[in-house]
């Protein structure tokens, strides 16, 4: 009987102690009642001293259509691609000294301050508000077998009070901008690159010219000094399926193997003939390879790119206001259970406390 009763004392123990915790929250009910209600009140006050809601002001947009990306490539200058061209855009955007750029010109600063009540750091107040902008990038999400959709991007301002649609109006209008600067950047690029290919036409081109131009001066000069040489021997005419010219100054035997010179074939008539042929020649006529350069200039020249209808987003949703609320009832219930935890808490200590000092 001594054994059992001993196996059974610890649970007996654990029991008693289990009652004595429990009499101890019940006698020091009021405390926990007491500090609970105490922080739920410091909650409820700190709810109610919250300022007003804020609002966000935002608007939405995807990656370009594939129009646009083809408009862009289609003179072979670039190799863009929808994603290449949004990040373009994204990086655009995402300037702030394009950003404050687009604030001062559109004369945001007075619409945000109707009253025109004196700002002591103007930097500062168009730094603020600037700072709250925030751009969020969407990703590709898989719904459904084999179909998918993607997930807009977004651009958000934080803003306080009934200034919402100057906001919304400024976002329109920052993105709308942002876009016009992208495509231009890209239309100016194409421009250079065309601007740069016409120069290397023109320079091509007169050098082919030069070229072919020296190449004919050079033999007017063979056949002015052949006419010449044929002049003082005496060959007047050609002398095409002779084998020998006689005259009084000398004789010159052509063997099967050997070649005629243009002096002895042609004669000084037709030589002559031939340098003036050669004088009123066109170095620009019957000319392929210039032939080739003067298309492409104008097909270069003829190409006109415009802004229209090329875009480096495409707009989902324009600006619009939703407010921030604030979740008061979470507040309160966190609050009413941490006092109370923290009050059952303290209680222990105090017990504990107590006991040592027992």
């Amino acid at each position: 009987m001594q054994h059992e009763n001993q196996g059974i004392y610890p649970y007996q123990t654990d029991e008693i102690d289990l009652r004595k915790l429990v009499k101890s929250l019940i006698e020091r009910k009021w405390f926990i009642f007491g500090f609970t209600g105490f922080v739920a009140l410091l909650a409820i006050v700190y709810v109610l001293s919250l300022p007003p809601s804020p609002f966000i002001v935002k608007t939405t947009f995807l990656k370009p259509d594939k129009s646009s990306v083809l408009h862009l490539n289609k003179m072979n200058y670039l190799n863009e691609t929808m994603e290449s061209l949004h990040s373009s855009f994204l990086a655009n955007l995402n300037k702030k000294t394009f950003q404050r750029k687009v604030f001062i010109e559109g004369d945001y600063l007075t619409k945000l301050n109707k009253k025109n009540k004196p700002i002591d750091d103007v930097d500062g107040y168009i730094n603020g508000f600037l700072a709250s902008i925030s751009i969020e990038l969407g990703e590709t999400s898989i719904s459904g077998a084999g179909s998918s959709f993607e997930a807009p991007c977004s651009v958000s301002i934080q803003v306080a009070g009934t200034k919402t649609s100057v906001a919304a109006e400024f976002l329109d209008d920052l993105i709308a901008q942002t876009n016009n600067k992208t495509v231009s950047e890209y239309i100016h690029l194409i421009n250079q690159m065309i601007a740069a290919r016409l120069a290397e036409i023109s320079l091509d081109r007169k050098l082919l010219i030069l070229h072919k131009k020296n190449a004919r001066l050079s033999k007017i000069d063979e056949l002015t000094n052949s006419a010449t040489i044929a002049r003082s021997l005496g060959v007047i005419k050609n002398n095409f399926g002779q084998d020998s010219i006689n005259s009084s100054s000398t004789t010159i035997t052509v063997g099967d193997r050997r070649t005629h010179p243009d002096w002895y074939l042609y004669g000084e008539t037709a030589l002559l003939k031939r340098v003036e042929i050669l004088k009123n020649v066109n170095d620009e006529e019957e000319f392929p390879e210039i032939d080739r350069l003067d298309i492409e200039k104008i097909r270069l020249e003829s190409f006109n790119i415009e802004q229209d209808g090329i875009n480096a987003m495409q707009l989902n949703q324009t600006a619009f206001a939703s407010q921030i609320s604030y979740n008061n009832k979470l507040i309160l219930v966190l609050a009413i259970f941490g006092g109370f935890m923290l009050s059952i808490f303290l209680v222990l200590m105090m017990n504990l406390f107590k006991e040592d000092e027992a």
